[in-house]
C-alpha cells in the first residue's frame, strides 16, 4: 500500500502509486508507526530535493527522521510552496535566494539574510493561521509559464500554464491540453514569492524530465515544429499569403491548405505535423525575407532540425548580436549568462557546445513576441 507522501499542487499529501521526479522535506510529519500526524505546517523549511544524492538510501518514514515527500515535477513543488534544497541542489538554491532577495528589497531584507529568515517569510505566504493555502487571484494572461492555477467552476483541478495552453494536473502526469482563455480570472496557486521569475528560471516540468511517464503528448507540454511556426506567425503578424511567400523564397512550394493545417492545434482532426525539412525551408525563407538573398547557390534546407539550429536561424534572420539575444531573454524574465547563450551557437562536438532545451527556445520566442509584437500594436 503506498504511503501518503505524494504532494499535490495544493500542498495536500495523498497516497498514490504514481512515482515522482523530485523529493521534498517539511520536517517530521509522521509518528513511529508511519502515520501522518496533525503537525504538517509547523516547520517553515519546505524544500525540494533530488531523489538520488551521493548514494543515500534512507527509509521513507523512519522513526525520528524527516518524512520523505515526492512531487510529480518541480512546477508542482513550487506551487505547493517548496523551494530548492541548499545541499543537493546548491546551484538552484543560490539562484533562488539571489533572485528572491532582489525581488523583495521592498521588505527591508538585508542582502546577507540567512535562509532561516527567508523561510519564515516564505511560510507566511504558504498557509494562513487557519492552515489554509494562501492563493491569489490573477488574470491568466498576466502569468508566466510554469505556474499552476485553478479555473472558475473547477476549484479542485490544478492546471499547468505552459506555452499558451493549460494542462490538467494528475498524479501520474498532465492530461490533454485546453486553450488558455485570454482575460479569464484564475486562482494562482504558487505563493507570491514562488513565481518562476523569482527562481531566476522556469521550473522543470514532467515534459523536461527523463521520467517513466508514457511518451504521449497528453503527458506534458513539448515544443514541436508546429509550435515554432505558430509563434513566428504571431510574432510578426504574418498572413497565410505572407507565409506561403516566405516558403517560396526558399524554393519550397506550399499551399494555403497546408499552412492552415500546420497552424491548427493538435486536437483538431485536420492538424498536420510540420516536418523538419518544411520548418527549415520556412526559416531559410525568413532569413532571405529579412536580410535579402545572397548571390550564388542558396543553402539546401536541412532534413533534420534541432532547437539549436532553430535558435541560430532566428538569430541570423533578425541579425541579432549577442547583447541583443541576452536582452530578449531578459524580456522573458529568463536568466541566462552571455556565455551560456553563446554555447548554443557552437558546433556540436565543441567543448563549450550546449544543447538548447525546449524551455530556452520557448522563452526566446516569448522574448521575441514581447520585443516585436508590441511594435505592431497601434
Amino acid at each position: 500500500m503506498p504511503y501518503q507522501n505524494r504532494v499535490t499542487p495544493f500542498g495536500d499529501l495523498i497516497a498514490t502509486s504514481a512515482r515522482g521526479t523530485f523529493m521534498g522535506n517539511r520536517g517530521i510529519l509522521h509518528d513511529d508507526e508511519g502515520k501522518l500526524t496533525a503537525k504538517r505546517w509547523t516547520n517553515p523549511h519546505w524544500i525540494i530535493c533530488l531523489t538520488q544524492f551521493k548514494g543515500r538510501k534512507d527509509p521513507v518514514m523512519a522513526p525520528g527522521s524527516y518524512t520523505r515527500l515526492f512531487f510529480l515535477d518541480e512546477a508542482t513543488a513550487l506551487a505547493a510552496g517548496h523551494r530548492p534544497c541548499a545541499e543537493c541542489r546548491r546551484e538552484d538554491f543560490r539562484r533562488f535566494v539571489s533572485a528572491w532577495l532582489k525581488g523583495n528589497g521592498h521588505q527591508g531584507i538585508p542582502e546577507n539574510a540567512r535562509i532561516g529568515e527567508i523561510d519564515r517569510i516564505l511560510h507566511r505566504e504558504r498557509v494562513n493561521r487557519r492552515r489554509e493555502k494562501v492563493t491569489f487571484e490573477a488574470r491568466i494572461d498576466h502569468l508566466h509559464d510554469g505556474v499552476l492555477v485553478t479555473r472558475p467552476g473547477s476549484p479542485d483541478t490544478a492546471y499547468l500554464l505552459w506555452d499558451g495552453l493549460l494542462y490538467p494536473w494528475r498524479p501520474e502526469g498532465y492530461g490533454p491540453s485546453v486553450p488558455v482563455p485570454q482575460g479569464e480570472s484564475v486562482t494562482f496557486l504558487n505563493t507570491a514569492l514562488h513565481h518562476p521569475r523569482h527562481c531566476g528560471r522556469l521550473p522543470t516540468t514532467g515534459a523536461d524530465q527523463q521520467t517513466t511517464y508514457p511518451s504521449s503528448p497528453t503527458q506534458g507540454p513539448t515544443m514541436t515544429n508546429n509550435d515554432v511556426l505558430r509563434r513566428i506567425r504571431y510574432i510578426f503578424d504574418l498572413s497565410d499569403s505572407a507565409m506561403i511567400a516566405i516558403f517560396g523564397l526558399a524554393d519550397c512550394e506550399v499551399t494555403r491548405e497546408q499552412v492552415s493545417d500546420w497552424l491548427k492545434k493538435e486536437d483538431d482532426p485536420a492538424y498536420k505535423k510540420c516536418s523538419d525539412a518544411q520548418l527549415a525551408s520556412f526559416l531559410n525563407g525568413l532569413i532571405i525575407d529579412k536580410r535579402g538573398r545572397k548571390e550564388g547557390a542558396q543553402p539546401a534546407s536541412e532534413k533534420r532540425l534541432n532547437n539549436n539550429l532553430i535558435f541560430q536561424k532566428l538569430k541570423i534572420a533578425l541579425n541579432l548580436q549577442a547583447d541583443e539575444v541576452f536582452e530578449i531573454m531578459q524580456l522573458a524574465e529568463f536568466s541566462l549568462s552571455k556565455h551560456e547563450i553563446s554555447a548554443f551557437f557552437r558546433k556540436p562536438g565543441h567543448k563549450n557546445y550546449r544543447e538548447c532545451k525546449d524551455q530556452v527556445l520557448r522563452n526566446f520566442l516569448k522574448g521575441l513576441e514581447l520585443k516585436y509584437r508590441s511594435s505592431l500594436l497601434p
